[in-house]
């Protein structure tokens, strides 16, 4: 591994102990293709909210739907650089403290950064009000009622500050912030670490697969959400 690779944004689409293994590939497909199910028009306008170096933006923008990415990360923003195409914007900032004009998008995604924000019920708000009326918004969490978020919390020396919840969590939630929610499904049954490069990803996720494991939500270790605006907050 070259220092580069080392060095380069963690999250990047090329990085080896990011998303270019066999669990990032895993994890990637899963996640845009439960993003492909619900938007389902053209000409869509699309926040990426923790969008990173543009693992979702850039197909998303070769589809030919507006691209905007919200991330704080510097070291995201020069790796989206290399790879940028004119159409897809970039604001560089925390998403609760940028200013993001009230019903302007059609959808939003969140992809894994969720948890990362302190208060679930604020970042929601915010994301309503982003949203055209009937907008979607779709993102990814940890359930804490899982099997393998409560094995991993038990073998954890140090305090863990992510704002994960369950199930019935984050249905409370998108209700409280004026969304419906539409859809929910598993993921990430693999036990394996997620920079995993080994065939056995394949086969877990073959067997995830096999029985059906993404419909048993409530131990899902992985939640894929989406939500429909029903008011504006």
């Amino acid at each position: 591994m070259t220092m580069e690779q080392i060095t380069r944004y963690l999250w990047d689409i090329d990085n080896p102990l990011g998303y270019k293994n066999k669990m990032g590939y895993y994890k990637t497909q899963k996640e845009y293709e439960f993003i492909l199910r619900h938007v389902t028009y053209d000409n869509l306008r699309i926040l990426d909210v923790g969008g990173g170096s543009g693992r979702f933006a850039l197909p998303l923008a070769a589809r030919g739907y507006d691209l905007t990415i919200v991330d704080h990360s510097e070291s995201a923003l020069e790796c989206f650089k290399t790879r940028t195409k004119g159409s897809i914007k970039f604001i560089c900032d925390d998403f609760m403290n940028c200013d993001i004009e009230n019903n302007t998008y059609d959808v939003v995604i969140a992809m894994e950064c969720v948890l990362f924000f302190d208060e679930r019920e604020e970042l929601f708000k915010k994301i309503n009000r982003a949203l055209n009326p009937g907008g979607v918004f779709i993102f990814t969490e940890l359930n804490k009622q899982s099997w393998r978020y409560l094995f991993h919390m038990m073998l954890r020396k140090e305090d863990v500050k992510y704002n994960v919840g369950s199930v019935k969590d984050y249905r409370l939630a998108l209700i409280h912030t004026g969304f419906e929610v539409n859809d929910i499904e598993g993921f990430m049954w693999i036990p394996l670490i997620v920079s995993s490069d080994t065939v056995l990803v394949d086969i877990f996720a073959f067997l995830e697969s096999q029985f059906g494991l993404q419909k048993w939500v409530d131990q899902s270790p992985w939640l894929l959400i989406a939500a429909k605006k029903k008011s504006s907050i």
